[in-house]
C-alpha cells in the first residue's frame, strides 16, 4: 500500500512540474467507449497540456479518470482507473491529427455481491496504450476517435485472496475542448 501511495505522489509531482514549466495549450476531453471483451461501456475524462508544441505536432501530458462496471448475476464490479498519460500528436492536414500514447496509474476496484452481504475494494496498478485521430471543427473544438488497450493488475479481496482483473480493448468516440 505504501508503494502505491508513493508512486501516486511521484506521478502527480512529475505531471504538475511539467505542466507548470512548459504548458502552452490546455485542453479537456470526454470520450465514450465500448470494451470488447467485457462487452461494457467505458467513459473517460481528461485534462491535458501541450508541453512541447511544434508546427507538425505536440507532446502532451494528461491526467485521466475513467469508469466502467461489469455485472454478472448477483456480482457487480466497478472500476475507476486514474492515470497520467503521455500523448504524441501529429498534425497531417489542416483539420486532421493523429495521436498515440501510453499511461500509468492506479485503479480503484470495488466488488459487491448483493444478497450475500459481501463488499470489498482494492487498488491495483493500471497501464494503458492508445491511438486515435481527431478532426478539428474549430480552433477550440475537435471530434475524436480512438482505440485503447487497458491492463489492470490483480487485486486482493479479503478472504477470497487474489483476483485477476485482467485487460481489455476499447473503441471510443469523444470531444476535445482546447482553451
Amino acid at each position: 500500500m505504501r508503494t502505491t501511495t508513493t508512486l501516486n505522489r511521484l506521478l502527480v509531482l512529475v505531471f504538475a512540474l511539467a505542466c507548470a514549466t512548459n504548458a502552452h495549450a490546455v485542453y479537456t476531453g470526454l470520450e465514450l467507449g465500448y470494451l470488447i471483451d467485457s462487452e461494457d461501456e467505458y467513459i473517460a475524462a481528461r485534462l491535458g497540456f501541450e508541453v512541447f508544441p511544434a508546427e507538425a505536432g505536440s507532446h502532451n501530458l494528461e491526467a485521466e479518470v475513467g469508469y466502467f462496471e461489469d455485472s454478472e448475476s448477483f456480482v457487480k464490479i466497478e472500476i475507476l482507473p486514474i492515470t497520467v498519460n503521455y500523448r504524441l500528436e501529429v498534425h497531417s492536414a489542416e483539420k486532421w491529427s493523429y495521436n498515440a500514447g501510453v499511461g500509468a496509474g492506479m485503479s480503484r476496484v470495488r466488488v459487491k455481491a448483493s444478497g450475500y452481504g459481501f463488499s470489498s475494494s482494492d487498488n491495483a496498478f493500471t497501464a494503458q496504450a492508445f491511438a486515435g485521430a481527431s478532426y478539428k471543427f474549430s480552433p477550440s473544438l475537435a471530434f475524436t476517435l480512438g482505440v485503447r488497450y487497458i491492463w489492470i493488475d490483480d487485486i486482493e479481496l479479503g478472504s477470497l485472496g487474489g483476483v485477476e482483473v485482467g485487460d481489455d480493448v476499447a473503441f471510443s468516440a469523444g470531444v476535445r475542448f482546447q482553451f
